[in-house]
């Protein structure tokens, strides 16, 4: 290749604080953590980077481009069906480089894919050398399914830094006396109250409380009634009023939308996260990119595995993680016991691998890329 068209999720255009939420979200792909490993591959690939708003017709990226590259996510799970996009493929017919794709399910059950996912493997695996996965289990999955031309390689967010690994900076010990400036991150599904509770919901409902009681800020990435709250258009009679003061515990409206005003952040820039998570001493998620966000700013960040996916990138990077269910019953978080449990130096020997892996595979598929060399070895 030397003009592939890049497939990503595209830095949103004008003042995000303008936008309606809804719309704002959707343009993010229904989670604003689409951003942060779209940016890294509009960044490192070199090629045609318009956002899918800017062509009005298939014919213009054939015309310009001579092969296609894909910023993945967690692709491969039974409620998605990638037909539609593997009809573009074919009916483009151009070399096809993935990177970045992801199973997800609960523990280590190959997940059933849809008929479409299925032929969107067939045509990517026919038209490139090899297909980036994020880790072990995920090639597992396409394995099962008969795709076995496939690199473990991890998410190519961690490349965001194109002249460096990333890396978490080594400080000296804080002033106990300070309390630290905490970001938090998680996941509560839905716009109302659940018919039943599920572990995602308490996983959801956890993550806030222990935000309000910590006095931390929250990053939220999908969920959009609590991003319509902080920015002041959700409706007093809104359905969602009761999930959010359940899980914030928090029974006055008033008080709710002037903690969410307060502490809620969204980003439509992965840039500007970037620089918001520098400002932490510490992240804490169950949210894969929002612990990454702080990663790339050389930030200590844990990330609470909860299923496939997460686990897999925390195997594959060397990112700093627990097991969210042993944390979640001890029934509040020690930021500082778990300041204390990262290792540094473990994800920073990892992150020149990782890199080096990648540079690898881009070259194999012939991507044109603004990475530099792998740095030698330390002494």
């Amino acid at each position: 290749m030397q003009t592939p068209y890049i497939s990503a999720i595209y830095p949103l255009p004008g003042a995000d604080e303008t936008r309606p939420v809804a719309q704002f979200l959707s343009e993010t792909g229904q989670n604003t953590g689409n951003l942060i490993f779209s940016a890294a591959v509009l960044r490192l690939v070199r090629g045609l980077a318009r956002a899918p708003r800017e062509i009005t017709d298939l014919s213009e990226i054939a015309e310009a481009c001579d092969g296609v590259v894909l910023a993945a996510a967690n692709w491969l799970q039974p409620a998605r069906d990638l037909g539609e996009m593997a009809a573009l493929i074919e009916e483009m017919d151009k070399p096809t480089v993935v990177l970045g794709l992801g199973a997800q399910a609960q523990g280590d059950q190959i997940p059933e894919l849809p008929k479409g996912s299925l032929r969107f493997l067939k045509v990517v695996s026919e038209r490139s050398a090899s297909i980036s996965v994020r880790g072990t289990f995920s090639a597992e999955v396409l394995a099962h399914y008969g795709i076995h031309n496939v690199t473990v390689t991890g998410c190519p967010s961690l490349l965001y830094h194109l002249d460096r690994p990333a890396e978490i900076a080594l400080r000296a010990p804080e002033d106990p006396d300070r309390p630290l400036r905490l970001g938090l991150n998680g996941d509560l599904p839905g716009d109302r109250l659940p018919a039943r509770d599920t572990p995602r919901h308490r996983r959801g409902r956890f993550m806030l409380r222990e935000a309000v009681r910590l006095g931390a800020h929250y990053t939220a990435q999908t969920e959009l009634p609590l991003m319509r709250v902080a920015r002041g258009d959700l409706p007093p009679d809104d359905p969602a009023w009761p999930l959010l003061s359940q899980a914030l515990e928090i029974p006055d409206p008033a008080r709710l939308a002037a903690w969410a005003a307060t502490h809620v952040r969204m980003f439509g820039r992965a840039e500007d996260w970037i620089a918001w998570a520098g400002t932490r001493d510490l992240v804490i998620g169950t949210r894969l990119h929002g612990v990454i966000a702080a990663l790339l700013a050389g930030r200590p960040a844990l990330l609470l595995t909860h299923d496939s996916r997460t686990a897999e990138m925390a195997r594959e990077a060397a990112i700093p993680a627990l097991e969210a269910d042993p944390v979640l019953a001890e029934g509040a978080l020690d930021p500082r016991d778990l300041l204390s449990r990262i290792d540094p130096a473990a994800f920073n020997r990892r992150q020149r691998a990782y890199r080096a892996r990648f540079v690898a595979f881009l070259d194999q598929n012939a991507v044109p890329h603004r990475l530099s060399p792998p740095p030698g070895p330390r002494h």
